[in-house]
């Protein structure tokens, strides 16, 4: 039972630096899909990787109260990022995603760019110039991003 007092709401979940792990992540996102009065999901600084990103994905495409997630900061590459666009495909509640700081190189960088929100961070991933360029296309036809925050680290080679 997830809430003995059936007049209370449950409507942000601030899970930031909770050591979330993907198990931990995949068991919240299935509450999750159960829960329709939450509408902010924040989960910066865990470690949920692309396993939970994928579980958060999945919840998503059955949850349509969220309007703002952020999984900022929790080892999330192409893979996970990839799973979230897939999901923003469907789920048209959710307006603010912030994915900044993992690992999501080209390949996440455009399936994300693709689908876009209305804001929209991916400051500091690892994506080349190639994810640069895609994003910075889809950002001429894109007419629902509003706020775009986002760099990529300096290449190395």
């Amino acid at each position: 039972m997830l809430s003995p007092l059936p007049h209370l709401r449950w409507v942000s979940s601030r899970l930031n630096s909770c050591g979330i792990t993907p198990v931990g992540c995949v068991a919240l996102a299935s509450a999750l899909e159960k829960i329709q009065s939450v509408t902010r999901v924040e989960l910066e600084q865990n470690a949920v990787g692309d396993e939970g990103a994928r579980a958060l994905a999945k919840m998503l495409t059955a949850n349509t109260s969220i309007t703002a997630l952020n999984v900022g900061c929790n080892t999330i590459g192409d893979v996970g990022a990839t799973a979230l666009a897939d999901a923003l495909l469907v789920n048209t509640t959710l307006t603010a995603v912030a994915v900044n700081n993992n690992a999501i190189g080209d390949i996440g960088a455009q399936a994300l760019a693709e689908v876009g929100g209305q804001h929209f961070n991916i400051l500091d991933n690892p994506f080349g110039s190639h994810g640069g360029k895609v994003i910075a296309d889809a950002l001429k036809t894109n007419t629902t991003i509003r706020t775009l925050v986002g760099r990529s680290p300096p290449s190395t080679q």
